[in-house]
Parts: C-alpha cells; structure tokens; sequence
C-alpha cells in the first residue's frame, strides 16, 4: 500500500465530519503520553491504544468476555492478556487466541504523526 495509505487526501489527519462509510483520523493523544498501553475515549466509545516493536495499536477497551479493560492487561508476542480472567486478543485483528473470550474485539487503524497518535474512525459504525 502506498505511503499515504491509498486516501485521495494523502493520508493526512484530518478533524472533518463524518463521511458515510469513510473514516476519519481522529487525533486521540499525544505521542509522549503512550509508553506502553493507554486508554482513551473516542466519541464516548473506549479504545485501549498499545505501542509494542511491531507499531500503533487501537482495540476495544472491554474484554468481549467479561468487563474488563483490555488497556490494563498484560502484551506478550503481539497478543493482550485480559486481566481479569486470562482471555488472549491478536492486537493486530482483534481475534480471540485464548479462552474464555469467544467474541473478537473491534479494531482500529492507529499511527503517529506531527507528535499525536491518531486512529481512524469509522463513526457510523464505531458504536
């Protein structure tokens, strides 16, 4: 995929209204904030953002088991470890790899850029 990630608009963020079916780059926090794993909300929706060697990753926030915050779990070879009762989630996918979850979570597309992490947002289809 070409740099620009295909966009006609360069693949620049962008704060504009929503499109239909479109996303929308949405500026979430800034670089320095995310070490590790944070949380954060997205049009009232929570997204748990991760910052591994591989990149920028934006999932669900809750467990699609049981509640609980995926950003608070444990990373370990490109998978987060809900902490509550073990369930495993891929953070590029959202696929379920471990049990008891047997629901994927929603995933995001995330990167930095000008010193913010931003994700593209789907809104018309994020809630």
């Amino acid at each position: 995929m070409p740099p620009d990630g295909g966009r006609p608009d360069g693949g620049r963020p962008t704060d504009a209204g929503p499109r239909a079916g479109a996303d929308v780059w949405v500026r979430v926090a800034s670089e320095e904030d995310l070490v590790t794993s944070m949380s954060v909300s997205v049009e009232g929706h929570p997204v748990a953002l991760f910052r591994t060697e591989e990149g920028i990753f934006a999932l669900d926030d809750i467990c699609s088991h049981e509640y609980s915050r995926l950003s608070e779990g444990e990373i370990w070879a490109g998978e987060v470890y809900c902490q509550k009762h073990g369930s495993r989630f891929n953070l590029r996918t959202g696929a379920v790899t471990g049990l008891p979850a047997t629901q994927p979570v929603r995933t995001w597309n995330a990167k930095i850029e000008n010193g913010g992490i931003w994700v593209a947002w789907r809104p018309a289809e994020s809630k």
